[in-house]
């Protein structure tokens, strides 16, 4: 009887067959070693690259810090539904540096906690910056991996017995680990060059800036030199509004102004093109950006129509220094003058000797007089118009400046003079205790505190005046327009304005204390030394 050779490699034949055919358990065997090994590989690699995720935006809704990442966060299994983080590179100062926990919301977006699992009541805005994962959770969730790949590969080696099926699972997990590696380090490379939205927004801004410009930017002298104009201003803003929303000037110069003239190491002012100053602006950075943004561009529309009839230059060309994009933040101590205020950017531009004004940004909490930078750049301004009475400190809102535009809000007027009723500047704070110390000992070693309120007393006086007066014209034209009945509601509605505006006015000056009501019916005003009250729909303030 014929002997039957042994079948090939790969081959086998059924009991009772002289033919060989294709043994396809070896191959589906070897696929699954290579598939097993790939995913296994494939999510421990990355997770091992993976120590951080970029952070796209960082907001604070109904006293939650929500936390946007690049991407899916549970890409390779890493997150459970809390892990802690540490947070980096946000520019924000309670942020950068913190400890804390992560909750998962969905798979874009976390919850950032306290390490007691707390919500952060705190506003923090960001759109830059790193959470990185804790190692122990982390190295742990990675090994997770391992059991499967050894179970998978003792399962197999015990099923075959014959060298050949050893070497083809062999092969099969060496394979799938070598792919699963590659696969792994490729996507972390495409990862870390991927730009955020808010890099990208800079990147284009930038080149549609240099754009055109046969120039390099280059540095110019510090002061009035360095400013930018409203149309500069308002590009900015227009451009960088879907980031910016409500958001403050911190947020605009960590996230935008600095990494914007990084490359350069130069101020805002000199990577768009500086502007020969006319007024210095002084504000608070705590202020919405747009609001800022408002009352500046309010200013520049009102120098043409209501103040500066002698003004040559279009309107998108007034000029502002602004602090914060007319010092070069990569040179803060220069700009503060090494120490010496008086070598400082900040007076450097006020006396120049052609800044028309002092551009306050106001909001209706008058905020930036709680700053003690702003009652410093107050008291320069100050100073200044006791030598030049045509150099003034403007009151700017979003809805007009108060001191000259006869469109300015009755409502807000009240409201910011009730404010500086009250106001003792001597309760300005700064970030540095150094600074506020020296502020303090400048003001009260020339004009001191009491002379300090009354000054800003006295302009919010004048302002007062002026809305009094739009406001009276604005009644009595529509008396006018109306019939006699109609005419005697009106008239005592604008007694009623009349009076609120100058008892505020009266007591501005003498710094007396009374209070205001508001309601339905109109302003009652009445003496009182009660404190600040406030119901709806009656208001009441104490000034």
């Amino acid at each position: 009887q014929e002997q039957c050779e042994p079948c090939r490699n790969l081959m086998i034949s059924e009991p009772g067959s002289a033919t060989c055919q294709m043994d396809s358990t070896h191959i589906i065997a070897a696929i699954l070693c290579f598939s097993v090994q790939l995913i296994a590989m494939l999510t421990f690699c990355g997770a091992l690259t993976r120590r951080s995720l970029r952070i796209i935006d960082v907001v604070s809704v109904d006293g939650q810090v929500i936390v946007t990442t690049l991407g899916p966060h549970n890409k390779y299994g890493m997150f459970q539904t809390i892990q802690k983080v540490r947070v980096r590179g946000t520019g924000h100062t309670g942020l950068d540096g913190m400890d804390g926990m992560v909750k998962v919301i969905d798979p874009d977006n976390l919850e950032l906690l306290t390490l007691d699992k707390q919500s952060i009541p705190t506003r923090m805005d960001s759109s830059m910056g790193f959470l990185e994962l804790s190692r122990p959770v982390f190295v742990k969730k990675c090994f997770l991996v391992i059991p499967s790949e050894v179970i998978c590969f003792a399962v197999l080696q015990g099923r075959y017995n014959e060298g050949l099926n050893v070497v083809l699972v062999v092969i099969g997990i060496v394979s799938g680990a070598i792919m699963g590696l590659l696969a792994a380090v490729m996507h972390e490379l495409s990862y870390r060059r991927a730009q955020s939205p808010m890099q990208m927004a800079r990147r284009s801004y930038l080149n549609s800036v240099l754009s055109g410009k046969s120039y390099k930017p280059q540095a110019c002298e510090r002061g009035p030199s360095r400013a930018v104009s409203i149309g500069q201003l308002r590009d900015f803003h227009n451009f960088f509004y879907s980031f910016i929303h409500d958001r403050n000037m911190y947020y605009v110069s960590s996230n935008i102004l600095i990494p914007l003239t990084k490359r350069f190491k130069l101020s805002f002012a000199e990577l768009v093109g500086p502007s020969k100053m006319q007024y210095y602006v002084s504000h608070y950075w705590g202020t919405s950006f747009t609001e800022f943004v408002n009352a500046i561009a309010a200013h520049a529309d009102g120098c043409a129509n209501f103040n500066d009839t002698a003004q040559s230059s279009p309107p998108e060309d007034t000029a502002y220094w602004i602090c914060s994009m007319s010092n070069n933040q990569f040179s803060v101590e220069e700009e503060l003058g090494q120490g010496d205020w008086r070598q400082s950017s900040f007076l450097k531009a006020l006396t120049c000797g052609f800044c028309k004004a002092t551009c306050m940004v106001l909001d209706e909490k008058a905020l930036p007089l709680t700053r003690s930078w702003c009652l410093f750049e107050v008291l320069q301004t100050f100073q200044l118009a006791e030598k030049d009475k045509d150099f003034r400190l403007l009151l700017c809102t979003d809805a007009g400046v108060l001191n000259w535009n006869p469109q300015g809000s009755f409502d807000a007027s009240l409201a910011l003079a009730g404010q500086l009723a009250t106001l003792d500047v001597r309760q300005a704070g700064a970030t540095s205790m150094e600074d506020k110390l020296m502020i303090e000992e400048l003001v009260r070693t020339t004009i001191g505190f009491e002379a300090m309120n009354k000054y800003v007393r006295t302009v919010m006086k004048d302002a007062l005046c002026v809305v009094s007066e739009h406001f009276q014209e604005s009644f009595l034209s529509l008396n006018m327009a109306l019939d006699t009945e109609g005419n005697d509601a009106g008239a005592t509605s604008l007694h009623l304005h009349r009076s609120a505006l100058s008892r505020v006015a009266l007591e501005l000056r003498s710094g007396g204390s009374m209070t205001w009501s508001v309601d339905d019916e109109g302003p009652d005003l009445r003496s009182s030394s009660t404190s600040m009250a406030m119901a709806s729909p009656k208001m009441e303030i104490s000034l």
